[in-house]
């Protein structure tokens, strides 16, 4: 693997080539691009060094400096692993960790050190390369948009059930969501579906079941979509068993290009199923401390146990709620800048109560849906006007 080294410091080239031997190809990066900040240099090194899959960032480079190419990298390539190289205090330390920093050690530290530093980033960029080879494997071209959120309350299936019915507008009959709160999931009720299965039923049936049996068991929506519904007894949740959930997911991801799953709150074992198989993760953070702060832990918890294939969009609910909070308060706690903001609006309930989604009436001034009109754009290119392209098929 290529090892590309972020640094003015000539002399740390030298000994990071003696450290990991004539066999390990070293390359340092312009250091005059690293100075033009770390949203116009990623790409640019990104481009000049394609074949990169492990980055040293320093000596001789700031500490913001390293975090924001850090932050930059695990953004828009996860697969890259990043080594810092800067003396480690508790401060550096937790910041890197939230960026997806693999490893830090001392510049002054022993070629042993360093060695060690190359091998786990190189473990790490193995893992990440074989996870997306198997994602292509089995998907194809389909996206597993997974809907995350650590706490209860913050609007996540709100965003997925809108969500899916925005991408329908792109996709129609090619969008599939997934109610994977086996215990209290209503994405029914958001979506006023009356099905006749539940994924619980699937799950009893899917060591047998093809694309097309599962199919079968899928509730159509107005708005051609498919949903797969929760059960109706929080007991039938209780029995099915991630290996069930996973392969429920495989064959979704077989039969439409995209494939919305709404999970329950925090990690259980079903959702780490569901965010091991997504290519994107919609990850909700409420306007409220506990909230930011459980987001915080939450995203710490994916980098910690590898989960840093997919690709992350980072949604704010009730984002003008006068809390004594600022979007930029929030973005400085978890390390991360917000996405879509989504403001607070009476139509958010009112759309719940009602069981039709705010993009399925497509009232395109209001700031709410302007908002997740965004979120949707991020996976699939809209129509110039999807409401009107829902409005004429309700005409034939």
């Amino acid at each position: 693997m290529t090892v590309l080294l972020l640094t003015p410091d000539e002399e740390f080239e030298e000994r990071v080539r003696t450290a990991l031997g004539p066999a390990t190809e070293v390359e340092r990066a312009d250091p005059d691009v690293v100075e033009q900040g770390a949203r116009y240099a990623v790409p640019l090194v990104l481009e000049r060094h394609a074949d990169t899959s492990i980055v040293f960032i320093g000596p001789e480079v700031s500490a913001d400096v390293m975090l924001e190419l850090a932050y930059e990298f695990d953004l828009q390539r996860p697969d890259v692993s990043v080594v810092l190289c800067a003396p480690a205090s508790a401060d550096i330390l937790s910041e890197a960790l939230h960026a997806g920093v693999r490893d830090v050690f001392d510049p002054l530290a022993p070629y042993e050190r360093i060695l060690d530093a190359y091998k786990r980033a190189t473990e790490a960029a193995a893992r990440s390369r074989s996870r997306v080879a198997a994602d292509d494997r089995t998907s194809g071209d389909a996206r597993v948009i997974t809907v995350a959120s650590p706490k209860g309350g913050s609007g996540k299936t709100t965003v997925a059930s809108n969500l899916a019915i925005g991408l329908s507008q792109a996709a129609p009959n090619q969008v599939a969501i997934v109610d994977l709160d086996l215990q209290f999931g209503d994405i029914a009720t958001a979506l006023q579906l009356m099905p006749d299965s539940s994924i619980a039923d699937a799950a009893k049936a899917v060591s047998h079941l093809d694309t097309m049996g599962l199919k079968v068991m899928l509730t159509h929506h107005s708005n051609d979509l498919y949903a797969l519904c929760a059960p109706n007894s929080p007991v039938e949740g209780e029995r099915m068993t991630p290996t069930e959930t996973a392969r429920i997911i495989s064959l979704l991801q077989q039969s439409f290009k995209y494939v919305v799953i709404d999970t329950t709150a925090g990690l259980g074992e079903h959702t780490l199923v569901a965010l091991e198989a997504a290519t994107d993760i919609v990850l909700i953070c409420s306007m409220d401390v506990p909230g930011v702060r459980s987001f915080r832990t939450t995203l710490v918890t994916l980098d910690e146990i590898g989960l840093t294939a997919p690709q992350r969009h980072i949604v704010l609910t009730r984002a003008d709620a006068r809390v004594g909070l600022a979007v930029d308060d929030i973005e400085r706690t978890i390390g991360r800048p917000i996405d879509v903001a989504i403001p607070s609006s009476r139509s958010v309930p009112l759309s719940i109560n009602q069981g039709t989604p705010i993009l399925q009436v497509d009232q395109r001034r209001s700031p709410v849906t302007q908002a997740l009109w965004e979120l949707t754009g991020r996976f699939a290119e809209l129509p110039a006007s999807a409401g009107e392209q829902r409005r004429r098929r309700r005409r034939r």
